[in-house]
């Protein structure tokens, strides 16, 4: 028998007329409802606690029903549940028609097992299995063999902690040997214990390693000058003119003919050499835009005006152009020299490297054949420059140049070709070094370095296999004893055993239950102080042990055809709602064929689900409406995980500087899972004490001591350690009315947490950071909030 829908008609507590939870379409064995406290979830188990009432002929059942009618709904309360048998269960108010029984794990389960007002010993079946008896020696024999397993195991990781630290200073005395600074990633992944373990011990030499070692290092040395960029390049490619420019300037009174009054254009020039040097370009620039001899600005006719056509025939004079070109010249023969200066200047360390690693002198070859050119150059821009003057503009220069030694031209290019050759011949030898050195350091790290570094850490293999070998033995010997300790079990009271057995997986503490089912803690009986001693986290914790001892010893599988479980983890700490998780999947596994329908009001609780059954269950949410009527959801929303899920609460406070009030009743907690969930990363080995929030602030406060106005600061670690430990003891009123902590506390607590992920898990910080919009993320990326943590 399978539910195929939950029909909502009338006045049924919060939720809206006329909804339906679907379930015809269920994919497994599995529903999960979820949404806030009061939207309606333990009003649904409520009518399956009141069926199982009317079928054990208990009265009150009748009294349920009147409890969740709408208030003030003028129209009776009517709820249908349809099976898969075509049977219907009705609810009105004041009967149940065809009613079913179905486990159900509730507040009233939990009153009805533990009740406050007289003791711990209100079950039902307290009386149906007696004799419990004493402890089984098979289970000892059991528990003594997984604590030698167990002390084997911290051997073992004592062992490879210890060897992978001499294997990292193994690697970098290896890498060290090759001459290198890194380490290549390579070798680092291949140099691990667990690599060496699959080591063949025989194919290992230990002979001759130091020798191998001494020659590598002799030959690398050898070759400790070679860096990666040590070949050079030096290219004067600016020359290729040369021969024409010489020969433009030697004939260049050939080429320019003063045919002009030469009277009248020295006037003119006379005259333009009064101006400064703006106004008479600005002058000369002008009489460019004369057209059809009219004035650009008044349109004058200008054809009269002497002054203008004098203007105009100095710029198309043989004059003018003379003095442009020899200009133009000055500039580009002084442009040459600042270019191969530069040249040499890029080049000049690798040529002295070179000189050092050849012993030759390729950096004075070079230096010579630049001062040779820049020479050449600083003789044509003198001359140049004596030719532009007034007095020498119509005088002959050729006779000048022919001083100039152009022969020294023609033979320092001829050297420099030598020298170029000369460069590639070394450049080749370099590159060939460099092979060679890589090559030989590769057969290095793949053989001698290798071994020595396994040498170091030879002892603590042979023992670590030691110890593998004698766990492998102890895990055949455990299962064989529990195979013994199960037979042995079957004989005595297996419904106080299993209960017991559920309390050991909860982490409250040493309570155990007798065979006069009498509540003990710690070897005292404290039946009738249940009252003063359980907490409501205890009482549900006890409740939910004696619900899954029941469903696994009491009802027969006709009566697990539907089992439902509302809100386990109310009022249960984070350790125990993973055992809680744990067992509520044991209960989908082990009842295949039943419909397992849990409740919650914690989505973090309800993603564990989701997580493990991804797309193969239902999902619905309660949610109130503006008028605050519950609505039913269909939900196929995957969630992140638990912890992400706390770190991007905190993440949005951080970056939005604000904190809500609802935010304040829990934020301190979320901060504690955080820290203590990074603490066990962190420090796997401690106990719970030594990796709780408290220890692992502390171990903060050590690691950033000496940096001072961090955002992770000493001032900024103790808020965080106030708000953590003082508000999760604190009362809600006292939270919520924020007599404790104010909203900069909040923030400044949550600032705190970001800024140790992103020193040390930046991957994750990385992963915060990716949604959220440009202004955000670029005040982010430039420390605006780094800046407020303080």
């Amino acid at each position: 028998m399978r539910i195929e829908r939950i029909d909502i008609n009338n006045s049924f507590t919060k939720f809206n007329d006329a909804q339906t939870i679907d379930l015809t379409e269920n994919k497994s064995n599995c529903i999960f409802i979820y949404g806030s406290n009061g939207t309606g979830k333990s009003s649904l188990s409520k009518l399956f606690y009141a069926s199982n009432l009317k079928l054990d002929m208990n009265d009150r059942y009748k009294e349920n029903l009147s409890l969740l009618k709408t208030i003030n709904s003028e129209n009776n309360m009517s709820v249908s549940i349809c099976y898969n048998d075509e049977s219907f269960t009705t609810f009105d108010n004041s009967d149940i028609i065809n009613p079913k029984k179905i486990p159900v794990f509730n507040k009233y389960y939990i009153d009805s097992k533990i009740t406050y007002q007289s003791n711990f010993k209100n079950n039902k079946f307290q009386e149906q299995f007696l004799n419990y008896g004493i402890e089984l020696e098979s289970k000892t024999k059991y528990n003594q063999k997984i604590q030698e397993l167990e002390e084997n195991k911290s051997k073992a990781i004592e062992l490879s902690e210890s060897a992978n630290k001499k294997i990292e200073n193994g690697i970098l005395q290896t890498i060290k040997d090759t001459g290198t600074t890194k380490a290549n990633q390579k070798y680092t992944n291949e140099y691990n214990f667990k690599h060496f373990f699959n080591l063949e011990p025989q194919n290992i030499p230990t002979d001759g390693l130091e020798k191998f070692r001494d020659g590598h290092k002799g030959f690398i040395s050898s070759l400790k000058d070679l860096n990666e960029d040590d070949s050079i390049k030096f290219n004067i490619n600016e020359f290729n003119n040369l021969e024409e420019l010489k020969k433009n300037v030697i004939n260049i009174n050939e080429i320019i003919k003063f045919n002009e009054d030469k009277s009248k254009l020295d006037f003119v020039k006379q005259y333009l050499d009064n101006f400064e040097i703006d106004k008479k370009d600005w002058k000369i620039q002008g009489t460019y835009f004369i057209n059809d001899n009219k004035c650009p600005f008044c349109e004058q006719d200008t054809s009269n005006v002497n002054i203008v056509n004098m203007y105009k025939t100095y710029i198309e004079s043989n004059l003018k152009k003379t003095e442009d070109f020899i200009n133009n010249q000055i500039k580009y023969f002084e442009n040459e020299n600042k270019n191969i200066d530069f040249q040499y200047s890029i080049n000049e360390t690798k040529a002295k490297n070179i000189d050092k690693i050849f012993q030759s002198n390729v950096n004075s070859e070079l230096k010579a054949f630049v001062d040779k050119i820049k020479d050449f150059n600083s003789q044509i821009i003198d001359l140049l420059k004596k030719k532009s003057e007034d007095e020498n503009i119509y005088i002959d220069c050729t006779s000048s140049l022919e001083n100039i030694n152009i022969a020294l031209l023609d033979e320092s290019l001829q050297n420099y070709t030598s020298l170029v050759k000369y460069i590639s011949e070394l450049n080749t030898k370099i590159d060939n070094g460099k092979k060679e050195k890589n090559k030989s350091n590769e057969e290095y790290l793949n053989t001698t370095g290798k071994y020595l570094v396994y040498n170091l850490v030879r002892d603590d293999l042979n023992e670590f296999k030691k110890l593998y070998l004698q766990s492998k033995k102890l895990n055949d010997e455990i299962i064989i004893l529990k195979k013994e300790y199960q037979e042995e079990v079957k004989d005595k009271n297996e419904l106080l055993k299993t209960i017991n057995n559920f309390l050991n997986d909860f982490s409250i503490t040493n309570y155990r239950v007798n065979e006069n089912f009498d509540l003990f803690l710690n070897d005292c009986e404290v039946s009738s102080s249940a009252e003063k001693l359980l907490s409501d986290g205890e009482k549900n914790i006890i409740a939910f042990a004696l619900f899954l001892s029941e469903l696994k010893l009491l009802y027969t599988n006709d009566e697990k055809d539907v089992i439902f479980i509302d809100d386990p983890i109310t009022s249960v700490d984070y350790p125990n709602l993973y055992s809680m998780y744990n067992h509520i999947k044991n209960i989908i596994s082990e009842n295949r064929n039943s419909q397992i329908i849990v409740t919650s009001h914690n989505t973090i609780f309800l993603n564990l689900f989701k997580f493990s059954y991804k797309n193969n269950a239902l999902y619905f949410k309660l949610k109130e409406d503006e008028n605050e009527k519950t609505r039913i959801y269909e939900d196929t929303d995957i969630l992140d995980s638990i912890y992400l899920e706390k770190l991007k609460e905190i993440y949005n406070i951080s970056v939005s500087k604000n904190i809500n009030s609802k935010q304040k009743l829990y934020i301190h907690n979320y901060c504690r899972y955080v820290l203590e969930t990074i603490s066990r990363f962190e420090y796997p080995n401690y106990n719970s004490d030594s990796s709780s929030s408290i220890n692992y602030i502390n171990e903060l406060k050590n690691q950033y001591k000496d940096i001072e106005n961090s955002p992770i600061s000493k001032n900024n670690l103790d808020v965080l350690s106030n708000i953590v430990n003082k508000g999760s003891h604190a009362t809600l009123e006292i939270v919520h009315d924020n007599e404790l902590f104010d909203d900069k506390q909040y923030i400044k607590c949550c600032n705190t947490i970001i800024a140790i992920i992103r020193d040390k898990y930046n991957g994750q910080y990385n992963l915060l950071t990716k949604d959220i919009d440009l202004e955000a993320k670029t005040k982010i990326e430039n420390n605006v909030v780094v800046t407020e943590l303080n």
